[in-house]
């Protein structure tokens, strides 16, 4: 089976993620040439939006699923359900935002200047939420449709406005040029995806409700699966901060913290091919999906391992050059993150081969009960006892667990991994 079709919608899709990560650096770059405390308060502003950021990635991921495993003949009535689904949740993001975040802004701004930029950017950010789910859905569309070429273009475009939005508006405006240059850029990426799934699938149709059903239902189980990693995650930022280490500063905290972003820089190839594979394996049947899996996991696991081998050297002398990082618990944390990648890796075929079918529940239902019932015991376990490589396992055996449990239970047809 040749893998040319999943290596060419897995490079746009990575590019993609790693732009938008690069697109929010960008950002937070012209807030800290201008004002002393915007930087402070545009990271606020993001991490009180969580839900924001939820819903988008969530819907992306399940309507783009929903695309991919319907025929060709029936992906105009499948874009025409989708449309009505976003339509109905986009006024209900934005009630939701009008609602909650000034609420919640008003409550962790560290200081009254933050509090008072954050005021003046929450009824334009709210507002302008369906915007931002429109762009960020259309984008895995084109992406499910095979129009891999758009994609980067689009998001490449949508970079550049924002950031030359952001030098004219950061100055004067701060936090609020912002999200002004956000929403513009928004409004014209998902005017372009609009534009080109009309010509890709002419002629939606009227959405059945029951399929409408049936694309909440999987978008309640994603966000599930979502919404409880991100509260593991300040979980798990509060147990650091909170826990104090026996014999004064052990670096513990830094460690999580400046880890825990290069977890997510290191994990995001994996993200990418994990969500390349869901829209690449409805094409194929049951037997070459089986086949083609097997013969990822054997080929590609030599080259996770070297991989997380050099993200482990790399993030180590990161931290220790550039943010003078020393001691066990640094050194466990990137330990544990090399070892993970692979696990990852190999993890992320079988979540893959799940979502391909549409079983979301069975994902959400397995990553939520394994961080909690394992990772969380090791965290506090390794806090309590002063035991790093214990308290650092967090990142490892929820993923061994979730292979384990794969293998056992058959989730596929055929092992994907002998």
């Amino acid at each position: 089976m040749k893998l040319a079709g999943l290596w060419r919608a897995w490079l746009p899709l990575l590019l993609v993620l790693w732009l938008t990560q690069f697109g929010a650096q960008i950002e937070l770059a012209w807030l800290a040439h201008h004002h002393s405390q915007a930087p402070l308060a545009g990271q606020t502003l993001w991490r009180v939006a969580w839900l924001d950021a939820l819903l988008s990635m969530a819907c992306g991921v399940v309507a783009a699923g929903a695309l991919a495993r319907a025929p060709q003949p029936e992906r105009a009535a499948r874009l025409g359900e989708l449309a009505a689904w976003l339509a109905l949740l986009s006024p209900m993001l934005t009630l939701a935002g009008l609602a909650l975040y000034p609420w919640l802004g008003a409550r962790v701004s560290p200081s009254p200047e933050v509090a008072a930029a954050l005021r003046a950017a929450w009824p334009l950010f709210a507002l302008t939420a369906p915007v931002r789910l429109l762009a960020h859905v259309g984008l895995l569309l084109l992406h499910a449709l095979g129009d891999w070429r758009r994609v980067a273009a689009y998001k490449t475009l949508e970079l550049a406005l924002r950031a030359g939005l952001c030098a004219l508006w950061a100055a004067e405006q701060g936090v609020l040029g912002v999200v002004r240059a956000n929403a513009i850029g928004a409004a014209l990426l998902a005017a372009l995806c609009a534009l080109s799934l009309a010509r890709a699938c002419p002629g939606w149709t009227w959405p059945r409700w029951p399929r409408l059903w049936r694309l909440c239902v999987d978008l309640g189980w994603e966000a599930r699966r979502l919404g409880s990693a991100q509260l593991f995650a300040l979980a798990g930022l509060s147990a650091f901060a909170a826990w104090p280490a026996a014999h004064g500063d052990d670096g513990r905290f830094a460690a999580y913290c400046l880890g825990s972003a290069l977890a997510l820089l290191c994990q995001t190839p994996l993200l990418a091919l994990l969500r390349a594979l869901m829209v690449w394996l409805p094409s194929l049947s049951p037997h070459q999906q089986a086949r083609t899996l097997r013969g990822l996991a054997l080929r590609g696991l030599p080259w996770a391992v070297a991989l997380a081998l050099l993200a482990a050297l790399a993030c180590h002398q990161w931290g220790v050059r550039v943010y003078q990082l020393h001691g066990d618990w640094w050194l466990a944390f990137v330990c544990c993150l090399a070892a993970a990648l692979p696990a990852r890796y190999l993890g992320n075929l079988h979540r893959a081969r799940c979502w391909a079918a549409g079983d979301f529940a069975r994902v959400a239902r397995h990553d939520s009960v394994l961080t909690w019932m394992l990772g969380l015991p090791c965290m506090l376990a390794g806090l309590a006892l002063d035991a790093p490589w214990l308290g650092c396992g967090y990142l490892l055996w929820p993923e061994c667990a979730w292979l384990w449990l794969q293998r056992r239970k058959h989730v596929t047809a055929q092992p994907v991994l002998h």
